[in-house]
């Protein structure tokens, strides 16, 4: 992995920079947009838990929808960016 190309960003070092910053870019980019889900959802509906929520009309059921994406989806972002560090860590003790 790397040395074929010779430029900086194909070491090791410069994959896991390059791949840490997509995915956590990306992170933020998820918790934006949950962030304004919730909003709109709370500018909707007169609940004040995000848990007992209802979405009762199209505008009410789309926020809740993006809140619980962003929650799924951030899971999922997290899951897939462990290996990149975790992996990495485990090869050196072998």
């Amino acid at each position: 992995m790397g040395g074929e190309a010779g430029s900086s960003v194909f070491t090791r070092t410069g994959i896991e920079m390059l791949l840490g910053f997509i995915t956590f870019g990306l992170l933020i980019v998820g918790v934006i947009a949950g962030l304004v889900s919730y909003k709109n959802w709370q500018r909707l509906t007169d609940k004040t838990d995000v848990f007992h929520g209802e979405g009762t009309g199209r505008k009410q059921y789309m926020a809740v929808a993006g809140v619980i994406a962003t929650v799924i989806m951030g899971a999922g972002m997290i899951w897939f960016a462990v290996p990149i560090y975790v992996l990495n860590i485990c090869m050196r003790w072998r």
